[in-house]
């Protein structure tokens, strides 16, 4: 559509732009989520990073409300790009929004915060065809839950490497809840309590049916590591996270203990067995004994998953963006250096790549 053809009259007000804009979605058969997602690639498209450019469904929405105040000039000209409009078209609808306003004479919000978008915008020519509502709810779908999944994924497939190698060279160690830590923390208890449940089922089937009876332990470490740094703050300094650690090690000992005692006859078919027989040795009985070697290798083993844990969240650079990761934490605070490094050497390799 051409800037003539928009029927822009004088004095109009927010409400009349907004109606303008509804007859214009409505000519193109977009949805509010289309609109939404080629916003965000128009403004990538134009230099600003992808989690700056999300812009949410609710607010290209009430762009379109005619009971709507005022109106963003900015959003209106990127949603009347992502329409179709030619260049002069897009700045007309700007204008139109820009003069709504002062017709309106509202006062401005004293603290409004906008992102910043480039006035430089690329040619809708150049963005993907508008999809169909539900390829887009699929797209959208995927976009929002695939870096969950796929951490998902490799945290089961942690634990039962973690398990296989314990089993193939009898370590005196467990290392299949790293896996758990890091969901439980970057996702949130209960899909720590997944990852905790798939971990045993799957090791149940692969190697040993004992596995199974495990799943309790399992499930204890996930809810107490994700609900210890997202509710009650374990996570906001180092030692508050060692803390949390050797919580978890005491209270899986206690677990494992009273499974291996009452439920597998006092032998796990693990290393720690020999150990337990030393403290049986020394005169202690089997639920002490069973309990103390226990407590000694999961020690160990928490504070080994707990390192691994912090080294690979803080690691995680913009995903922790895409993921629930708490952010008045540690793992947090690891990543701020890791981004200062890269902003501060960015332009020194532009520079070298350009010489």
């Amino acid at each position: 559509m051409k800037a003539a053809d928009i029927g822009e009259t004088p004095d109009e007000s927010s409400a009349d732009v907004a109606r303008s804009l509804q007859d214009l979605r409505s000519r193109s058969g977009a949805t509010y989520a289309d609109i939404a997602m080629r916003i965000a690639a128009l403004r990538v498209a134009a230099g600003v990073s992808p989690s700056a450019a999300r812009v949410a469904r609710s607010t290209v929405f009430d762009a379109f409300k005619a009971d709507r105040a005022r109106l963003n000039p900015a959003l209106v000209a990127e949603i009347a790009t992502v329409l179709g409009e030619d260049d002069a078209a897009v700045a007309s609808w700007r204008e139109r929004a820009t003069k709504a306003a002062l017709v309106r004479r509202d006062p401005a919000p004293h603290s409004e915060k906008r992102p910043q978008v480039a006035t430089d915008l690329p040619a809708a020519a150049t963005l993907p065809p508008l999809t169909a509502p539900a390829t887009t709810a699929r797209a959208g779908w995927w976009e929002r839950h695939s870096v969950a999944l796929i951490l998902l994924t490799v945290c089961i497939a942690a634990n039962l490497l973690g398990h296989r190698f314990v089993s193939a060279l009898q370590v005196p160690l467990f290392f299949d809840m790293m896996g758990t830590a890091i969901a439980s923390i970057a996702l949130g208890p209960w899909h720590g309590v997944l990852v905790a449940v798939a971990t045993n089922v799957v090791g149940m089937a692969l190697s040993n049916p004992a596995s199974i009876f495990f799943t309790a332990v399992n499930v204890a470490g996930a809810l107490l590591w994700g609900y210890g740094v997202r509710r009650f703050g374990m996570g906001r300094t180092v030692l508050r996270f060692l803390l949390l650690n050797l919580l978890v090690a005491f209270v899986c000992s206690v677990i494992a203990a009273a499974i291996i005692v009452f439920a597998l006859s006092g032998t796990s078919h693990h290393p720690l067995d020999d150990l337990a027989r030393s403290w049986m040795a020394l005169g202690q009985g089997l639920l002490p004994a069973v309990f103390s070697s226990n407590l000694v290798t999961s020690v160990a083993d928490k504070l080994i998953a707990g390192f691994v844990t912090l080294v690979v969240l803080g690691s995680l650079g913009p995903v922790a963006d895409r993921i629930s990761l708490p952010r008045d934490t540690v793992f947090r605070r690891l990543q701020a250096p890791t981004r200062a490094t890269a902003r501060a050497h960015g332009p020194q390799r532009t520079r070298t790549l350009e010489t």
